[in-house]
C-alpha cells in the first residue's frame, strides 16, 4: 500500500521468478509471467491465483492484458505469441514462430501489443517485424482468429506502444 507502506500481499505459485507483471486497467487483476513457462492471472485484492496459463514452448517473456481485460497476450524470444481468454484461462488462438514474426538473435523478443478498435468492436495483435537491422515494420493480426490482416512496412523504431484510432481506421504505434 502507498499510502500505509505496508505489504498488500505476496503473491505466490509460479515455479521459477517472476520475470514481469502488470494490473488490467481496472485494477481487479494482476498478469505475471515467469521463467517456469507460464502465465498466472490473480486476484488483486487477495492475491489468490486465479488461472495459470500454461502451453509455451519456450521462455515467456512478455504478457499483457487487453485494454478491456478480456484476454491476455503472451510472447517470448521464440517468436511464439499466445492469446488467452482471462476469465477461463483457457487458449484462445497460438502464432507459432513459423507464422509470427521471427526474431533477430541478437535483437531478442519482437514486441507484441493487443490493441482494440471500438468501431466496429475488434480486437487486434501488432507485432513487430524485425531484421537485421532493427525494426521493419508491424504485423498486424486479427485476435479472434489468428488471421495476419496487415504487413505495415517501413523504417519504424522500437515499438514501445501501440493503439487505435477510435474507428479502427489508423493504427498509432509509438
Amino acid at each position: 500500500d502507498v499510502e500505509s507502506g505496508k505489504l498488500v500481499c505476496t503473491l505466490r505459485g509460479h515455479q521459477d521468478q517472476i520475470q514481469g507483471g502488470c494490473f488490467t486497467r481496472d485494477g481487479r487483476r494482476i498478469v505475471t509471467y515467469s521463467g517456469d513457462l507460464t502465465v498466472a492471472i490473480w486476484d488483486a485484492a487477495r492475491g489468490q491465483l486465479l488461472h495459470r496459463l500454461a502451453g509455451h514452448v519456450g521462455f515467456v517473456g512478455r504478457a499483457l492484458p487487453s485494454p478491456d481485460g478480456g484476454c491476455i497476450a503472451s510472447s517470448g524470444p521464440s517468436g511464439e505469441i499466445c492469446l488467452w481468454a482471462a476469465d477461463e484461462g483457457r487458449r484462445l488462438i497460438e502464432l507459432s514462430p513459423q507464422v509470427s514474426p521471427a526474431p533477430d538473435p541478437g535483437r531478442g523478443e519482437a514486441q507484441t501489443f493487443l490493441v482494440q478498435s471500438r468501431s466496429p468492436h475488434r480486437l487486434f495483435l501488432c507485432t513487430e517485424l524485425l531484421g537485421e537491422q532493427g525494426v521493419r515494420g508491424l504485423s498486424l493480426w486479427d485476435a479472434a482468429s489468428g488471421q495476419h490482416l496487415q504487413r505495415l512496412t517501413g523504417e519504424v523504431g522500437h515499438l514501445a506502444g501501440a493503439q487505435l484510432r477510435p474507428d479502427g481506421q489508423v493504427l498509432l504505434a509509438t
